[in-house]
């Protein structure tokens, strides 16, 4: 998961990266200055800087780019092999002033506490990603850039104090800090990525200064500066959520890890949005926006003439054994079941022809899936994570596998093909996160139900016969298309 969370984060990060200029402020820093081991090192180009040499210190790792007519000498920390509980940066290594977080830190669990001089600019993607035990950080304030990931899955981190030079917050940078309770944003921060409290299920309230130019709060809620655009509601609040008559955008991860929201109102005077049974849909009601993370019901029946599952709209819904798409729906969004572990029954209906990235991402509880006739791509991560996913019918019509399709899917074992092995063979599929379909048994020319599968489930097992012995002597009863 770790290699499909680097690639997300890659691709939110890029489009920033041309904006945020990392500025090497070479003052004379003189607080925690130690001497290095140096290392020459040759760089792959890739995802990372490109760095001129490597020197080692204290277990820590610092990049170093040399001084040019381009660039001003800097250094960036790059790994960490020890196993402290305290860590604290220097602001110099040699004289050389350590100005960014470009990684080093990620899934080092015993890491309690973090200082970061004055001359940290900025903490880059993943930078302490992982890091459970994560209890306190002392930021620089001169950072201006955190990225995408920066403090993902830390689930200790108890507060944290964006400094007010802080510009941009990338995406997913603290999703899953599940013991934050409040956080600040400061006035110049213009630029908040997706998912950026995500599953921070105890978050109360996100408070914006009034002088923000972007973004303002109330009630502890994320808004646009005019508040026409919901952006994020705290995972830590509970009950019922009323859209009001002026909103009239509502950001599909808006409500993404609100794991107490039972309903969801809209006022009538609200020309975008409109809701049934406390569920969020369009005006028209032919997109289902968000089904609430807190309802308890285990089976959902998404209502006819529905068009569209938005992106997110059962995201973390964890309670949903079932759910029931009508007919009528096309398309099945980015993420729109992401989380929803409790997942075990879900049918695609013949008219989905496309889906979003990561739709069905770590649905856990899957153990079987058709994909319908007439879909042509397996988009971008779609049963990422489905680690119970046994077998998956794919229609002669896909003619691609993206990445990331099938990682994670460790006990994937069938795959039923309706093509020929020469079909099968011309298929566009990508090499990464697609593991799972080499070790599967494809099976080609499949036209229907497996044979022996009477209980359903993908597989012919002790089971299935033992629902045979009970047909024959008249213990239970089988439907014609158990028994062909």
């Amino acid at each position: 998961m770790n290699v499909v969370k680097k690639l997300i984060s890659f691709i939110l990060t890029a489009m920033m990266i041309e904006s945020i200029s990392i500025v090497a402020e070479v003052s004379a820093y003189q607080e925690n200055i130690v001497p290095a081991q140096t290392q020459q090192h040759t760089v792959e180009s890739g995802d990372k800087t490109i760095y001129d040499e490597y020197k080692t210190y204290d277990d820590v790792t610092y990049g170093i780019i040399w001084g040019s007519e381009y660039y001003i000498e800097h250094a960036a920390v790059t790994g960490y092999v020890g196993n402290k509980t305290n860590i604290e940066i220097p602001s110099q290594i040699d004289g050389i002033s350590v100005t960014n977080i470009d990684g080093g830190f990620e899934n080092c669990t015993n890491i309690q506490t973090v200082k970061l001089p004055s001359s940290i600019t900025s903490i880059g993607s993943l930078a302490f990603s992982g890091c459970s035990s994560l209890k306190k950080v002392v930021m620089s304030e001169n950072i201006r850039y955190i990225g995408s990931d920066a403090f993902d899955g830390c689930s200790g981190l108890e507060n944290i104090d964006i400094p007010q030079k802080t510009e941009s917050i990338g995406g997913q940078a603290f999703r899953g800090c599940s013991s934050l309770k409040e956080i600040n944003i400061p006035e110049g921060t213009d630029y908040l990525g997706e998912q950026v409290f995500f599953n921070c299920k105890n978050l109360k309230n996100i408070n914006v200064d009034k002088n923000n130019d972007e973004y303002c709060s109330e009630d502890g809620v994320l808004f646009n500066k005019s508040k026409t655009e919901l952006i994020c509601c705290p995972g830590g609040a509970s009950g019922t959520f009323t859209i009001t008559n002026n909103i009239t955008k509502i950001n599909g991860d808006a409500f993404s890890g609100y794991k107490n929201l039972k309903s969801i109102e809209v006022s009538e005077d609200n020309n975008q949005y409109s809701s049934e049974d406390g569920v969020l849909f369009n005006k028209e009601k032919t997109t289902i926006c968000v089904y609430p993370a807190g309802k308890t019901s285990e089976s959902y029946t998404i209502p006819d003439g529905i068009e569209i599952v938005g992106s997110y709209a059962f995201s973390g819904c964890s309670d949903l054994k079932e759910v029931i798409i009508p007919t009528s729906v096309t398309y099945i969004g980015s993420q729109s079941f992401c989380d929803c572990d409790g997942l075990t029954n879900i049918e695609i209906p013949e008219n989905v022809t496309d889906f979003g990235y990561f739709s069905f991402m770590d649905c856990d509880g899957l153990s079987k899936i058709q994909i319908p006739v007439g879909v042509k791509t397996l988009g971008y991560g779609l049963f990422s994570g489905c680690r119970n996913l046994r077998s998956v019918e794919i229609p002669d019509t896909v003619t691609q596998i993206d990445w990331y399709v099938f990682s994670n899917c460790d006990n994937l074992k069938d795959i039923y093909y309706s093509g020929s092995e020469e079909e099968w063979n011309k298929i566009s599929v990508q090499d990464s996160g697609n593991k799972a379909l080499k070790t599967a048994k494809i099976h080609y020319n499949y036209s229907g139900g497996i044979l022996g599968d009477v209980s359903g489930d993908g597989e012919v097992t002790i089971a299935d016969a033992l629902i045979v012995s009970r047909y024959d002597v008249g213990l239970t009863e089988l439907d014609d298309s158990q028994l062909a």
